[in-house]
Parts: C-alpha cells; structure tokens; sequence
C-alpha cells in the first residue's frame, strides 16, 4: 500500500519534470532557448486540459468499479492521445519557430525515447517474469 502511495505521487511528477524542462534543458544545451521555450508554455496547457479530463475519468472510475477494464483502457488511450499531441504541437510551433530537424531529432532521441525504452526494459524485467 505505501509504495502505491509513493509510486502515484512520484511518477506524476517525474513525468512532468521530464515533459517541461526536457525541452528547456535540451534549449540551454543547443542555444535555442527562446525558441524552444514556447513548447513549454504547450506542454503546461496540455496538462491543464487532460488534467481536468483525467480527474473526471477517476471519479467516473471511481464510481463504477465493474468497468474497471473500460476505463483502464479510456486511461491508456487518452494518456497515448495526450503524448501524440504534444508531440506534434511542440514540433509543429518549434519548426516554425526556425529550430533545425537535427535538435529536434536530437531531442526525441535523448528525452523521449531513450526514458521509454528505459521504463520498458524496467518493467519487462522486473514485473513481466
């Protein structure tokens, strides 16, 4: 029980560390600050509106505990929409913004798919015997 406290609690945030200043250390690290920074404003609205659709999804889910499986799946593809979209509403307003293909290639690669495959190796290991 406490560590599905911990884990409820840590991941949300290490999720939004990730998603906001990912970008922003990626910026400092190429000089492309300014432009990179509009992508955290994106990421911060984002989180605001599906925020307020996964807190309605939990208290449907809370209410109604038969259809677990209905809104695990409603949870999983809503989370998947919310990373589809931010990830080319952030590339869609940083390519515009005149940020080259190789920091934003540079970018997916180091902190976005790297953590991903890293959390599957994880889970594949450890939970997946």
């Amino acid at each position: 029980m406490f560590l599905s406290i911990i884990l409820s609690i840590s991941v949300p945030f290490a999720l939004f560390f990730l998603e906001i200043f990912g970008p922003l250390i990626v910026g400092f690290l190429t000089g492309e600050l300014k432009k990179i920074s509009i992508s955290a404003i994106n990421t911060i609205t984002g989180n605001q509106f599906f925020g307020l659709v996964f807190s309605i999804l939990a208290l449907f889910w809370i209410m109604n505990p038969i259809y677990n499986r209905l809104f695990l799946a409603l949870f999983a593809g809503l989370l998947c929409l919310k990373f589809i979209l931010r990830l080319f509403k952030s590339s869609y307003v940083v390519l515009t913004n005149g940020v080259s293909w190789y920091y934003l290639i540079l970018y997916f690669c180091t902190l976005e798919i790297l953590p991903l495959f890293v959390a599957y190796y994880y889970v594949l290991k450890n939970f997946l015997k």
